[in-house]
């Protein structure tokens, strides 16, 4: 917590008395926690501090005397500070009648907003009160007008009290200059919570944005338990599933506001002037007024990876989840690309652009290359030119103030960095451990404009594996709490690998867990790279896929004793997750991300060449298959109708299909022992829909109410009588980080 420093804290502490009566400085939570109020414009703005800002911290105190009340007020210390820069206090005339002119005057020339408008020493303001002090205010005094039931004894009191403020005053400012103080910027905390019945989105869907006049800030938050854990069968994916929003939290007024036609919308960014926030929805780039009003199409982008815009109207954007950078009009039209293709690299990204103070250079993230040899962060211009890598880790940056802040190894890094030359000057200096950090798409969560820096914390959230009735109540737990985020079930050997966050949040490691048994063991170890797993039909074995940005590999590791790993894919280009294996064990099913058809999924036969063949390649995201136990129906999901539904189409030969659900499913779902069933989730509500053979194509009765389970429990599987089902759920409340602001960063790197 920020505290006025040498002298100027005694003060604070010898005036405790006098000010007992006034309301505390503004520490609730999701505001500012600190002391602003005595802090002048120069140190709100990160400047040079020097003795004419304790002068002005005495002038606000002085105020505080003698008016009763402070001198610059708001609903968060926040907002303080923007009184502090931008507005004058009330005339203490106006508050306090008998205050003598000159007084007043010492008061108004502490309280300037410039340095050189204040009294320039600690030795000139005493000077000043002493001349008071002897008497000197009588000149110009104003006129004293009572009634004849006003007692001159009260008058009297009133010119006393004055007098002993002064004095008082006098003699700190001879303590002031006796100690020759010297000032020091001091950082001020804060926290933002959200609010009630909403939860802040992860990372993963976009960073908060501080606006270039550091005086909006716009996140992105969700209702609570509407984009839930139920999605963890594809947790690097849930923006496909979450009904995200973007808010817009006004500093001065401490106000949050939702911005509707943002439904959906990922990865905002900031117009220069602060009025328009550009985002990505729907397949499409848009602007919006950040003061509201409908949304605007811009021009196509099927995986938008984040934007940035210039003073010349540029906006510079990734499209799309490979390939490279593209430009557009911030009025519309069509895309050009702005960066380079990479040669003999099939698979590349181009992403995260962030434009410098010129407005011509940018630097964005690039991904690719044999184990990512060409990864980094690069700068470009718009002038065209070779790029140039200026760091090695890929994260979102950040510019102000001469230094460049980007996310290495789960830290918050500040470095200066000369946008003139280009190069990064002195030490990389760690501001903040443990940032929340989404690898697969090289974003960290946080933001800086001026003197204003924020960021959010990775908060695990523990989870226990239990077993639910029909009513979403627990009748028995096994193993021990674990950050589970993820999961996928084998309904041969009844086992089920699970995904443990790591500390910040992102990618983990695969654990092996056996209902039947109790118990959980690791597979793998923690990994920035996205890893999946299912365990084989008679348990002997686990297919696990590895994938950076552009490559992957399928091993095959026995769980005997002898732990062997066989290489069955190495090299494929792209992003695969191991999706399902078949009841018998005979078919395995990957979805793969495509820059092109979104996601599709692929299926092996296992008893067979053992060959990737393409199943459903089409313009949607399908993906999380589940076979049924007769080889005949995938089910799958889709979001060909804008939102994610539940699909069947024969196997192997994939052709007509049936929608199952109509409002909205996650990746939970399977298939009874019989294939006569197929049972999925939609909110907190598990439905069964019999499945009857019709002349070789199924027939699907209306959805029938099942179970009930908890909204912030991830289910893994449903028994086979329908009766009980696994799942993972939170340990004790769930918890969601605030996101932190720190007021006067520069201290914190100097």
């Amino acid at each position: 917590m920020a505290t006025l420093t040498g002298s100027m804290a005694n003060l604070a502490g010898n005036l405790a008395g006098t000010i007992s009566n006034m309301a505390s400085p503004v520490t609730v939570a999701g505001t500012m926690v600190g002391t602003v109020q005595y802090m002048s414009p120069e140190q709100i703005q990160g400047k040079e501090a020097d003795a004419r800002s304790d002068i002005f911290a005495f002038g606000a105190m002085l105020y505080e005397m003698l008016a009763g009340r402070r001198a610059f007020e708001g609903k968060s210390q926040l907002s303080v500070a923007s009184a502090i820069l931008d507005r004058e206090p009330d005339p203490l005339s106006t508050v306090q009648p008998l205050t003598p002119p000159a007084l007043e005057h010492v008061v108004r020339t502490c309280l300037a907003k410039e340095p050189e408008d204040r009294f320039q020493s600690a030795h000139d303001l005493k000077l000043q009160l002493q001349w008071i002090v002897g008497a000197g205010s009588q000149v110009g005094a104003p006129a004293i007008v009572t009634s004849r039931r006003k007692s001159a004894g009260k008058i009297l009191i009133a010119a006393m009290t004055a007098g002993w403020l002064v004095a008082i005053a006098a003699a700190v400012l001879a303590i002031m200059y006796a100690g020759r103080l010297n000032s020091a910027q001091q950082p001020v905390h804060a926290s933002l919570e959200a609010p009630a019945g909403f939860e802040l989105s992860r990372v993963m869907t976009g960073a908060p944005v501080l606006s270039p006049d550091g005086k909006q800030i716009a996140f992105l938050m969700t209702k609570k338990n509407v984009a839930s854990s139920s999605f963890a069968k594809a947790p690097h994916s849930i923006d496909t599933f979450a009904p995200h929003m973007i808010f817009v939290r006004n500093i001065d007024s401490n106000e949050v506001t939702s911005l509707p036609g943002t439904e959906g919308a990922l990865f905002p960014f900031w117009s220069p002037d602060g009025k328009y926030l550009g985002f990505f929805a729907d397949g499409k780039l848009k602007k919006i007024l950040a003061s509201g009003g409908p949304a605007q199409t811009l021009c196509d982008a099927p995986d938008g990876r984040g934007g940035t815009w210039n003073e010349l109207g540029t906006i510079v954007f990734s499209p799309r989840i490979s390939g490279p950078l593209d430009s557009v009009s911030d009025g519309g039209g069509t895309p050009v690309e702005v960066t380079r293709r990479l040669k003999d690299v099939p698979e590349f990204t181009h992403r995260n652009p962030y434009f410098l103070p010129d407005g011509k250079h940018f630097l964005y993230v690039q991904s690719g290359g044999n184990a990512g040899r060409l990864s980094g962060i690069y700068v470009a211009s718009l002038a065209g030119g070779e790029p140039t890598q200026i760091l090695a880790a890929g994260s979102n940056v950040a510019y102000s103030d001469g230094y460049l802040f980007y996310v290495k190894d789960g830290t918050l890094t500040a470095q200066a960095f000369s946008p003139s030359s280009l190069r990064f000057e002195g030490n990389a200096v760690s501001i903040a451990a443990g940032i929340e950090f989404h690898g697969p798409r090289n974003l960290g969560y946080f933001s800086v404009s001026r003197n204003l820096l924020l960021y959010r914390k990775a908060v695990v959230e523990d989870r226990e594996l239990v077993w639910l009735d029909n009513a979403g109540k627990v009748i028995d737990r096994w193993g021990e709490p674990a950050p589970y985020s993820g999961y996928s079930f084998s309904p041969g050997s009844r086992m089920t690998v699970l995904t443990r966050a790591s500390a910040n949040g992102s990618e983990g490691s695969l654990w092996l867990g056996d209902p039947q048994r109790k118990t959980v063991q690791r597979l793998t170890a923690d990994s920035g790279q996205i890893q999946t797993a299912v365990v084989s039909a008679d348990g002997n074995s686990v297919y696990i896929a590895s994938s950076a940005f552009s490559s992957s590999t399928l091993v095959r590791r026995a769980l005997t004793a002898s732990g062997n790993e066989e290489k069955m894919l190495d090299g494929l280009e792209g992003s695969y997750d191991v999706g399902s294996i078949s009841q018998d064990g005979r078919y395995l099913f990957l979805d793969k991300q495509d820059s092109k058809t979104n996601w599709d999924i692929y299926y092996m036969d296992l008893q067979g060449e053992r060959k990737l063949i393409p199943l459903l390649t089409g313009p949607y995201a399908e993906r999380l298959s589940a076979l049924s136990p007769d080889d005949k129906w995938l089910a799958y999901t889709s979001n060909e109708t804008g939102r994610i539904e539940l699909y069947v189409t024969p196997f192997p030969g994939a052709g007509s299909k049936w929608q199952i659900s109509s409002n909205g499913v996650g990746g939970e779902f399977d298939w009874s022992s019989d294939s006569k069933n197929l049972r999925y989730r939609e909110g907190e509500k598990v439905y069964n829909v019999e499945v009857h053979a019709n002349a070789g194509r199924p027939d699907f009765a209306p959805p029938k109410e099942l179970m009930s389970i908890p909204g912030n429990a991830i289910l893994i599987s449903i028994s086979s009588d329908g009766k009980r089902a696994l799942a993972a759920q939170p340990v004790g409340d769930s918890t969601d980080a605030p996101i932190d602001f720190i007021l006067n960063w520069q201290h914190l790197v100097h």
